[in-house]
């Protein structure tokens, strides 16, 4: 999971790590956001699109996890989306998740977050608030 620190909100819930050559070199190649919400590449700073099915935005990370650069709606076939002001690693998101949760540069995340029922709780709309409370409750006893 990936969690946004500085807004007390979860990025993304189910990202794939591009670790090995295959996995780097594929990304989001003839694909979509298919299994996870969030690709990342680590000691990455840049990007590009060819071959890719669908437009994304690009969040770019320094080594302390503060975003440093933002892209949206990056459209296919960029030969180059390169990180600015220090980037070190790339997050790919599904278009429109830069807006949607108003992610801004100098927001710090963490990239290796473990999920619980707390984090799960305040990244929910109010009205199911109590309901996730009440069935949280009843499993405890």
């Amino acid at each position: 999971m990936i969690r946004n620190l500085t807004k007390k909100s979860v990025l993304s819930y189910k990202p794939f790590y591009a670790t090995n050559i295959l996995q780097r070199g594929r990304g989001l190649i003839g694909r979509g956001f298919d299994g996870f919400d969030a690709i990342i590449f680590e000691k990455c700073t840049a990007i590009h699109t060819f071959f890719m099915k669908i437009k994304i935005d690009v969040i770019f990370v320094d080594k302390e996890n503060n975003i440093c650069d933002l892209c949206n709606s990056v459209s296919t076939w960029k030969p180059i989306v390169k990180g600015k002001n220090g980037a070190f690693s790339v997050i790919e998101v599904p278009e429109n998740t830069i807006f949607k949760q108003n992610i801004e540069i100098g927001d710090k995340i963490d990239l290796k977050s473990e999920l619980n029922d707390d984090i799960l709780i305040n990244n929910l709309k109010d009205k199911h608030k109590d309901i996730a409370l009440a069935v949280l409750l009843k499993k405890e006893k």
